[in-house]
């Protein structure tokens, strides 16, 4: 090389004459080269050089369905560039993005879209978007206990104790009630033991009760 430096990343074969490697740095700058032998040295020639940004890619997995109440998750999308990736959600009600960590908020479906802008030497990559499902917290009545009765033709049945629910976020205590009339049957009127007693009419009700389903109570039993 005559005069001038090669862009960054390239190298030159001063045998040969190949240049090869790959340019680390968008630039536009010219060398000169002269070739050299037992006769003498060539004119000198021009070399051209134009490095334009280069393109990248985001790798960023399907996301598995979350449920409320689940602990905070980290995201982890890669760029071929090795420059950080950055992540929106769609539903700041379902969840949230703070850096790369997900805190889950309710329950619904949010997009989660990861991007990387570019730099001075790479472009803008296309963006990837998952999607988020949130699945409502599944929640339990307990504190009923099944009354024994004599026979009586019926299938009716009585309980002591008062339902409470089971399994509530504790910042939800206050938001989250059981609402509805309950009613308690046996299956049918015949004589047993320890038969099982069918609770239904139960629902929840309060501000934060779309995030929950409920499942009526169940293992309550007597005799009749």
């Amino acid at each position: 090389i005559a005069s001038g430096t090669l862009p960054a990343g390239l190298n030159f074969n001063t045998t040969t004459g190949v240049i090869s490697g790959t340019p680390t740095t968008v630039t536009a700058p010219s060398i000169t080269v002269t070739a050299t032998n037992a006769t003498g040295t060539s004119s000198a020639a021009t070399i051209n050089f134009t490095i334009a940004k280069g393109n990248q890619t985001i790798t960023f997995a399907p996301l598995p369905n979350k449920q409320y109440g689940d602990a905070n998750f980290n995201l982890s999308g890669t760029s071929s560039s090795g420059l950080a990736v950055t992540y929106t959600s769609s539903a700041p009600t379902v969840a949230t993005v703070s850096g790369n960590t997900v805190t889950v908020v309710g329950v619904g479906t949010t997009n989660i879209t990861a991007s990387q802008a570019g730099n001075a030497n790479y472009n803008a990559a296309t963006t990837v978007i998952r999607s988020l499902t949130v699945d409502p917290k599944n929640i339990t009545v307990s504190g009923l206990t099944g009354n024994n009765k004599t026979y009586d033709a019926t299938t009716t049945a009585t309980v002591t104790g008062t339902p409470t629910l089971s399994g509530v976020l504790l910042a939800d205590i206050a938001n989250v009630a059981l609402a509805g009339t309950a009613t308690y049957t046996f299956a049918n009127a015949n004589v047993g033991t320890a038969k099982a007693i069918t609770v239904s009419g139960l629902s929840l009700t309060g501000s934060k009760a779309a995030n929950y389903t409920l499942t009526q109570p169940t293992g309550v039993t007597a005799d009749i």
